[in-house]
């Protein structure tokens, strides 16, 4: 979004913009986060858990669209691309965009961020002032 734009906007209509991009920034990002503190290793003997077991698997025996996805993420942020899709074919491509959604929303909340100082009033300190000293008061 072009600053010139954002500065016809109004405050709520930033604050919405904010919201939105927020939401995209953790939506995004809080599953690279966790690809890079657990491994598919982890995940595979059981030591960690984050999601519950799929159904799917447990009724039919054949794996589901999202099985293996999150132990793809965990491949991918360890640069293990062929075990990425060998856990799910589409791991890479959804880890690529979270990577573009979270470094998107990032990018908008920096301007934004940066529309929401530009508007803020000068800073008093930054104003010169007549110091009256209590002794010439006094008089």
């Amino acid at each position: 979004m072009a600053v010139s734009r954002l500065r016809r906007l109004d405050r709520a209509e930033l604050w919405a913009i904010a919201s939105i991009a927020g939401f995209v920034f953790a939506a995004c990002g809080a599953p690279l986060a966790v690809s890079v503190v657990v491994s598919p290793e982890q995940i595979e003997r059981g030591a960690v858990q984050l999601s519950p077991p799929c159904p799917v698997l447990a009724e039919t025996g054949e794996e589901c669209a999202s099985c293996g996805l999150t132990r793809g993420f965990t491949a991918m942020s360890r640069l293990r691309f062929g075990d990425a899709v060998a856990y799910n074919a589409a791991a890479p491509w959804l880890y690529l965009a979270c990577w573009a959604g979270a470094l998107a929303g990032a990018l908008v909340l920096g301007r934004l961020t940066a529309e929401a100082r530009r508007r803020l009033p000068a800073h008093r300190a930054s104003t010169p002032r007549t110091h009256v000293s209590r002794a010439s008061t006094k008089a």
